[in-house]
This record gives structure tokens, sequence and C-alpha cells, in this order.
């Protein structure tokens, strides 16, 4: 929208739109004039065609007409004038054959026309064979009036060239014959001269030399001319960064890159020098402040500009509905590369070209650079608060994050004085800060978020939770990210670090230490006492297992991993107690009351509580279930049980010999193979 106002802005200036007024009224006017059919002959339909085409092709060029750059090839201007010579030459000739026209004012009124347009290409241009078609229309508009209307003519046509003549002077005068060095000269060389030097007063001070409306003008002129040139420099920018705008490299090309000044030097070196000469003279005249302020607002519209030619202004990018949050912070990423290595360094030329004395210098690129670097700051700044209550949002903040530090910080080191750092730089260190805190947060404080508020129950089948998998799965991207994260947490730590353990893994054993603590409170309100054992045991050797998969173990240590190995005997114990004591109860010999009553009730018992065991529990060994837990598990068990029931069946042979195999089921020799059949999900009867 910028580039659009901007563009419109330069066609409707009053010089353009003159030209462009006076060439139509110009082709007008002569093609219905005697002139043309002295010289081509009467009107017919191919001749129409013609005249349109050319007329309408000169127009557009009259009206986008703009100043030739000094670097351009000298053999190409010269052909041009070459053209031009050629072109009045060769008119005159014919426009004076002795024939006689029929008198007429179009034919005045075409080079009146004619002579007004080239005055205001000339101005645009700065070409000075234009300048010359002025005269030789002015001198056909005085023959015009001589010839074919009345010699006494020439009076109003002398008229109307004097003033013309005078008028051009005058503006030509004012824009480029600027008052010469000399006030500026003896203003610094009052300034050093030694106050003892003979016929010196040292009372007798030197003021500073009044800047002349003119000097003004000249300046506010040059900084037009700069203004103008706007849109082509943002042009040229985006046509040497279009494969990076556009994802086809990742990075601005070198080429670019190195070319420092390719900016600058599209400028006109004359706009440059008027610039340098008149904001001198006016900072040397006291109208620092205007010539600052002037300078500074012409700067921040080229870098608005720029973000809008490039598509990158951030602000307008977030109030659309289709775009989403990585989208943008890839184009912040763009704009603040850019910014910072191509943008504010060609600022910082063009300042130190604009004023000679370093101190403005610094303070105008230091005010231009500061909107845009505010706007920057502001987008990371935001990017800290959005992270709040997102766990997927890290990405974007470390993207964000090793932006600021690897170009940002970089070059305010590089282009701003250590004054004018101090306050941009302080600023940018606390929104490092802010996003180093919210990666802190993303790994940590979400996660102990994420555990406080977990209220879903215990699986049916006392099966890994699924917070326990969500927590091993971030606490992997914390170790991926320990390198990153290490210097964070030692700044900024939730925890207090042993001596001799790193920050991370200090915090990461935090983390699964309020996870088991978690677990172990769902556990105790579990209405079965052996499947909340069985719970902690399959989530303990999950944590432990993944641990050593992703390598936690090689950060944790082994005193962690020994503790993990711990908990799971502690918990397989309790779970021992809770399903299989009562069960064991049932084989146990009282020496002083072996009869076969006793001991056929007893056996009648544990096969009825081991059924209901197996009933229960057999749901919980499927085959999701991990091999390497089942085996621990049945190796644990049957240490207890097996030589247990292989005692009890002894000695219930000896107490009833002849019908004890109508009631035992198993034989001591396959209760082993049973039991593990009974935890691999065969079925005990």
């Amino acid at each position: 929208m910028l580039s659009l106002l901007n563009r419109i802005q330069w066609l409707l200036q009053p010089w353009r739109i003159v030209g462009f007024v006076s060439c139509v009224v110009g082709v007008s006017c002569y093609a219905i004039s005697s002139n043309f059919n002295h010289l081509l002959g009467h009107w017919n339909p191919l001749k129409i065609s013609l005249y349109i085409i050319c007329s309408t092709f000169f127009s557009i060029i009259v009206l986008f007409a703009k100043e030739w750059p000094r670097s351009s090839n000298p053999q190409i201007k010269a052909q041009f004038v070459f053209v031009v010579l050629m072109f009045t030459f060769i008119y005159t000739f014919f426009s004076n054959k002795e024939e006689v026209k029929k008198p007429d004012a179009y034919g005045p009124i075409s080079f009146a026309a004619f002579t007004v347009m080239s005055w205001s290409v000339s101005r645009q241009t700065n070409h000075g064979f234009v300048s010359e078609t002025l005269y030789f229309f002015l001198g056909e508009l005085i023959l015009e009036l001589m010839k074919i209307i009345n010699w006494w003519y020439v009076i109003l046509g002398a008229t109307f060239s004097y003033i013309l003549i005078i008028i051009i002077l005058r503006l030509s005068n004012r824009q480029h014959h600027l008052p010469t060095q000399a006030p500026y000269t003896s203003f610094r060389h009052a300034l050093n001269q030694d106050p003892h030097d003979e016929g010196t007063s040292p009372l007798a001070a030197p003021q500073p030399p009044r800047v002349s409306e003119d000097i003004v003008h000249s300046f506010k002129l040059a900084l037009k001319k700069l203004h103008q040139d706007n849109w082509r420099l943002a042009w040229e920018l985006q046509n040497r960064l279009n494969r990076y705008l556009t994802d086809e490299i990742d990075k601005i090309p070198e080429e670019t890159l190195n070319d420092h000044n390719f900016l600058v030097d599209e400028i006109s070196p004359q706009v440059l020098l008027e610039l340098h000469k008149t904001a001198n003279l006016m900072i040397l005249g006291q109208r620092e402040r205007d010539c600052v302020d002037e300078y500074i607002n012409s700067r921040i519209h080229f870098l608005e500009m720029c973000q809008s030619e490039l598509r990158l202004d951030i602000f307008q990018l977030q109030q659309k509905e289709n775009i989403n949050e990585e989208e943008i912070i890839k184009k912040w990423i763009k704009l603040s590369s850019i910014a910072m290595r191509i943008l504010f360094p060609n600022e910082r030329r063009l300042c130190d070209r604009a004023f000679n004395i370093s101190s403005i210098s610094d303070n105008c690129f230091m005010q231009i650079c500061t909107k845009l670097t505010k706007d920057l700051l502001s987008f990371a700044d935001g990017v800290a608060d959005r992270s709040q209550g997102q766990s997927g949002y890290l990405p974007n903040i470390l993207q964000v994050l090793n932006t600021l530090n690897d170009q940002i910080i970089p070059a305010f080191d590089s282009l701003f004085s250590i004054q004018s750092n101090t306050s941009l730089r302080s600023e940018t260190i606390t929104v490092v800060n802010r996003l180093r805190l919210a990666i802190r947060d993303q790994h940590f404080k979400g996660l102990e978020d994420l555990i406080c508020r977990d209220d879903r129950p215990i699986p049916r089948r006392g099966k890994t939770h699924k917070l326990t998998v969500e927590v091993l799965n971030r606490l992997r991207d914390a170790f991926e990210d320990r390198d990153i994260l290490e210097p964070i947490l030692r700044d900024y730590p939730k925890v207090l670090v042993s001596e001799g353990m790193s920050s991370v893994s200090a915090h990461i054993a935090w983390i699964i230490e309020l996870l088991e603590t978690h677990l172990e409170a769902k556990s105790n309100i579990c209405w079965d006492g052996a499947l909340g054992c069985f719970f902690l045991m399959t989530n303990v050797s999950y944590v432990k297992r993944n641990a050593c998969k992703i390598e936690l173990d090689t950060l944790l240590g082994d005193d962690w991993i020994q503790q993990q190995k711990d908990k799971f005997r502690q918990y397989l114990e309790d779970y021992q107690r809770s399903s299989w004591d009562t069960v064991l109860g049932f084989l146990k010999l009282d020496n002083g009351n072996l009869t076969a009553e006793s001991m056929t009730e007893k056996l009648s018992l544990f096969n009825e509580h081991f059924y209901r065991i197996w009933h229960d529990q057999i749901t919980w060994f499927d085959g999701g279930f991990e091999t390497e837990l089942r085996e621990e598990i049945i190796e644990s068990v049957c240490k207890i049980l097996v030589p247990a029931y292989e005692n009890f069946v002894a000695v219930f042979r000896d107490v009833l010999p002849e019908h004890a195999d109508d009631y035992i089921l198993y034989s001591a020799s396959k209760f082993n193979d049973a039991f593990y059949g009974f935890f691999k999900g065969f079925d005990w009867y």
C-alpha cells in the first residue's frame, strides 16, 4: 500500500502533470494546425493511426520521465543528443519549404505547449539537450507568430519567451547554484583561529552564518529527490532477494551481502552531494533540528516502504486469518536478517555521506533504526507471552531466540555507537531473558503443571499411564536441548542442584520424582491394592527403560538407575503381599493338626483363591505386556509359591496316600509350568 501511494504521489508531481498536459495540448493542436498539412499532407487512416501511436508513446515518455543517473553510458547520451539535434534540423528544413500555409492559431499554441513541455521534462530529467529543445520550440513559436499571422505578433512571442526564460533561469539558479562554501569556510576558520594572533580580539567571537531560505529549499529539494527514489530502491532490493523471500534458498545470497554499497550506489551522486552540502550548511546555521527531523522522517518512510514491498510487514500479517504463527515467525526472521545485514548498514553509510559530524550521524542513524528495531523486539516479546500454556510452542521460541543472539545483538555492536547502543541492547537483553525463561518453563514448568493438573484414573488393567508417556517424551526433548537449557537453568533454577550434578540432570530427576509421587498417590486410592502395585511396577519400569533408550541414564547417573531398581523391587514386594500372601497362608503346615480333613480343606481353599486371582489378573498380562517385566514378576512369585506348593503336596500325599490325586489338580512337577502358563494367559483349569 505504501509503495502504491508513493508511486501515485510521484506521478502527481506538479511539473510532471504540467509537462504531460502541455504535451497533450501540443500534439492535439499540432494535428489540426496548418503545419501538419504543410509537412505531411492531408490526413488518411494510416496517418491517423501512426500519429495516435506516436503521440501516445511520446506522452507516456513525458509522464514517466525521471532523472538520468550520471553513471549512465556517455555514448548513449550522445546518441540521444544527436537524434534530437537531427530532428530539429530536419524539421526546420521541411517547415521552411516554399509553400504558402493557411494562417491559423493552432500552430503557435502547439509550439507554446511544446515549449512548456520541454521545460517540464528538462526539470524532471536534468538532460541538457532537453533544455535545447525548449529554445528550439521558442524560436519556432516566434517564427510562427511572425510569418503565419502577423509580424507584429513577434512582440507577443518575444514577451512570452523573455518571461519564460527569466523564470527558468531563476529556478535553475535556486536548484543548482547553491551558496558557495565561503561562509562555511570562514566560519570554520573563525572557530579555529588563535585568539592571541595579532589583530584578533578574543571578545569578538564569530557568529554562525544564518541559513537562507534558498539553502533550506535546496535541502528539501535534495531530500525530495532522495525520497522519490525510495520505491525504485525497494524494488531493487526485492529483486535481489526474490529467491530468499520465496523460500527457494535459506539465506541471503552472498553476492548481495558482499556488495555493501549497492543501495547507496543506486542513488544519484548529484543528489547525495546536494544533500551533504545543504545539510551541513543548515547545521552550521543552527537549523540542526529541522534538518535532522526532515531527514529521519524520510528514511523511516523508506524502511516502512521496504517492509511493504518485501511483504514482511509483521503487524499487518498478524491481522490476517489465513496465516499461522509459524509462517509469521519465518517472515519475522527474514525481516530481522534483511534489516540488520542490509537495510541498517545502508542507513549507516547514507548518514555518514549526509553529515560531516559523527555525533549527528550517529543520532540520525539511531533514530531511523529505533522504530523498526523496537517493532522486532516487540514481536519477540509477544512470542514469549504467547508461549505460556502452549506445550508445542518451543520450536518457535528457539527460532526467535537464535535470531536475537545470532543477528540482532551482533548488529548492535557493529553498527551502533556505544552510547546509542546501551538502551536498545538493554531492551534486547530483557527480551532474550524472557525468551530463555519461556524455554525453561516450556520444558519444566509446563511439565510440572501437566503433572499437577492430571486427574485421569489408573488404567483398568494397570498399564502404563498416558501421563507417564507424555512426560517421558517431553523429557526426551529437554535432553536433546540440554546444551541450550544448561546455561538457562544455571541462571534461573527451579530446584537446588547438588554439587557434581548438571542443572539439566537435576531438573529432569526432579520431574521424574514428581511424576512418580503423583502416580503413587493414584495407586493409594485404588480399590484393588494389588492393581495399584502392579500399576506402579509397569510405570516405573517404563520410566527406567525409556530413560535408558534416550540415554537419559548417561545424564542421571548410576545412582538414579539403582534408585529406580529399588523402587521396582519395593513395588513388587507390595504386589506379592497384596496378591499371594493369602494364598501362601493356605499352604502353611500346622504340625499339630495334619489331618486329612484339614489338609483337604486347605488345598480346596488354595485352589479357590488361586482361581480368583487368575480370573482377576489374567487380563493384566495380555499380549501387549512387556516380556521382560512379565518374566521378572514370574520369577519373583515362583521363588516363594512353587516351593511352598511342592512341600504341601508332598505332605498331603503322606496324609492321604490313596485318594490324594482326587484333590490335587497339578502335581508338584507340573505346578511350575502351570504357574508360568497363568502369567502368559493360559487357562488354569
